[in-house]
This record gives structure tokens, sequence and C-alpha cells, in this order.
């Protein structure tokens, strides 16, 4: 779900720009900006959600990530105009961190003779997800429109969250704060 979320959305970005109002030799600018804004957030936020996953759990995180993007993603259905869509998208990559805490707790919490197994699989539906998303994303949007898609996301990011909070168990052992890494050295070394 997480997977395809993030990509259903890509096939059709210049037709929302469009849709909002923006013409011209602008629309490829804004839906450039708009697909590549979550992204260059993300990478920003990362080691600071991977700091406080270390001293929280990688469960919470996945919450977190699960229930903003629910609204980050699902709110673009109602996105007046580009400078809005810009901002939730922004935002929606300040929130994420679902896959890469998945990765970390099945890495900490699964037996090591099934690791291997367990994070096979998680890669294999992480990129099935991304790979089908979106011809999944364009065929919604064709049959009923952009931003019922936008909904469709923000559906399958909250499902994920429940799941997540109904099924995920977490053994959570947090890191020593000798062996934790200060914010500013973590950056440093990215």
């Amino acid at each position: 779900f997480i997977g395809a979320s993030l990509s259903l959305v890509v096939p059709f970005m210049a037709l929302f720009v469009e849709e909002l109002g923006v013409t011209g030799k602008a629309v490829p600018f804004y839906a450039g900006i708009a697909v590549a804004s979550s992204s260059v957030t993300s990478a920003i936020m990362s080691p600071i959600w991977g700091s406080l996953a270390d001293r929280y759990g990688r469960k919470p995180m996945m919450i977190r990530a699960g229930l903003a993007m629910t609204i980050t993603m699902g709110g673009l259905a109602f996105v007046p105009n580009v400078f809005w869509l810009l901002f939730l998208r922004l935002l929606n990559g300040v929130f994420t961190g679902f896959v890469p805490n998945a990765t970390a707790l099945i890495a900490s919490q699964v037996p090591k003779d099934r690791s291997g197994y367990a994070l096979g699989t998680l890669s294999t539906g992480v990129v099935a997800g991304t790979l089908t998303g979106p011809f999944v994303g364009g065929f919604i949007a064709e049959i009923f429109g952009i931003r019922n898609v936008f909904l469709l996301v923000g559906g399958f990011l909250f499902l994920a969250a429940i799941l997540t909070i109904l099924f995920i168990k977490e053994n959570f052992q947090p890191v020593p704060k000798e062996k934790a890494l200060p914010t500013k050295e973590l950056f440093t070394s990215v």
C-alpha cells in the first residue's frame, strides 16, 4: 500500500497542475517541484525520524508516518491552487518514513534465520506497489477523476496505519544514549 501510494500520483501530476490553473511553460516546472519536493524534504527529515525511532521505537514512527501522510496525500484532493499542492507535497516529505522504519523493525525483530526472507518480502511488496502504482493511478484518474485518486491514496495510507496499529508487534529496546549519534553528527556524516 505504501509503495503504491507514493507512485500513484506521478503519471498525472502535470495534468493536475493544469487543473489547478497553471498554464504554459510553468506546468512542467510546478509538476516537477510537486513530484520532487516530497523526496527532498524526506531526505532532510529521515535522520531526525531515525533518531526518534531509536529512542521511541519503529512502530510509533510507522504509525506517525502513516497517519500524517493520510492527511497530506488525502488532502491533495481538496487543494484550491498549486501553492497548496506544493505545500502539502513538502509536508508529506517531512512526515514520511514508513518504509525505512518497517525495514528497521523487521531487521531488529525477526529471528536472524528468517530476516532475509522477511526483508525480501518487504522489498518485493514495496517494489511491486511502486511499479503498479502509476498504472493503477492513471487508470483510476481516467475513470473517477484525479482528485479521487488522492482520496484513494489517503485511504491506502490510513489502512496501512491501522494495520500497523493492530497487527505489528514490536519488542522495542531503546538505543542507549552513548551509542546514539547526535543529530548534528548524523547530518555531518550524511
